[in-house]
């Protein structure tokens, strides 16, 4: 069975399920039986990330990013309390500080070179890591997104933007420009691809330096050489799984459905274990 550590990007998880009323803490566990059945990965284990704050390098290049994103007070509640809760039974978390979840996640990829890892986020910029080793699940479509070429998805989001990050695209470049503007060019690098720009018969629409501005906010390799490499997350460590503990959080937060599996997701996370993280401290 192919071994695998599972990163959740928790706001994103919660998210979809506050919106159907239930609890942080519902939406943590129901994930977790659901995730463990029905998918062949054998987990090692799965460490649940946090957002700390949107970083100071980001706001430089684009003073609006992510500034349509308004905090609501009841998610901000919820994602505070499962983050305390979370490491008593036994699951770890782990935070960046000053940094989003996107960058934590990849940052705990780079420096497990030898493990392979399942990514569950909504995020599409997480499809720039698609390979063998790195898989991303996506919560809308309950399944895998795979790509067959990661590089060129990540140069047309760059030409395009990302709507949900407040991140503008060039002008009068829609999808299906942006997907020949990729074919004339065929570099599958940035760099390569900002380079042979010309080669392409658009070339007079493009801006290169919002090509940049772009590619600096949405690579994740790029955060990580440039800013994060050097810097210690927090990996808040495990506690033992206990049932006990576990149901009496069930009938805190209203998940009596969740009692009658209290043992079997003891049996679970008691058996993971998580490799050395140096650089987390």
């Amino acid at each position: 069975m192919d071994r695998r550590i599972l990163l959740v990007d928790t706001h994103n998880l919660v998210m979809r399920y506050i919106a159907t009323n239930n609890t942080a803490f519902y939406a943590i566990f129901k994930f977790l039986l659901q995730f463990i059945k029905t998918q062949s990965y054998q987990i090692s284990e799965a460490i649940f990330v946090f957002d700390s704050k949107r970083p100071e390098f980001r706001k430089r290049l684009l003073p609006t990013y992510k500034s349509t994103r308004t905090p609501n007070p009841k998610i901000v509640h919820q994602i505070n309390q499962i983050k305390n809760i979370l490491p008593t039974l036994g699951l770890p978390i782990a935070i960046l500080n000053n940094y989003e979840a996107d960058d934590c996640i990849y940052k705990i990829i780079k420096e497990l070179p030898d493990e392979k890892f399942v990514i569950y986020s909504a995020d599409k910029d997480f499809i720039q890591l698609d390979d063998d080793r790195i898989h991303v699940f996506k919560p809308i479509k309950k399944g895998f997104q795979r790509v067959k070429k990661p590089n060129y998805f990540m140069i047309r989001k760059v030409l395009l933007g990302d709507k949900s990050d407040n991140i503008g695209g060039i002008l009068h470049v829609g999808p299906v420009t942006a997907d020949k503007i990729v074919e004339e060019v065929q570099e599958d690098t940035f760099p390569l691809f900002l380079e042979h720009l010309d080669r392409s018969s658009f070339n007079h629409l493009i801006d290169p330096d919002i090509l940049s501005r772009n590619y600096k906010l949405m690579n994740l390799n790029y955060a990580y050489e440039n800013y994060t490499k050097n810097i210690n997350g927090r990996l808040i460590w495990r506690s033992q799984f206990y049932p006990n503990k576990f149901i009496s959080y069930c009938h805190k937060f209203r998940s009596q459905s969740l009692i009658s599996r209290a043992y079997y997701l003891e049996s679970i996370i008691n058996s993971m274990g998580l490799p050395e993280l140096p650089t987390f401290k």
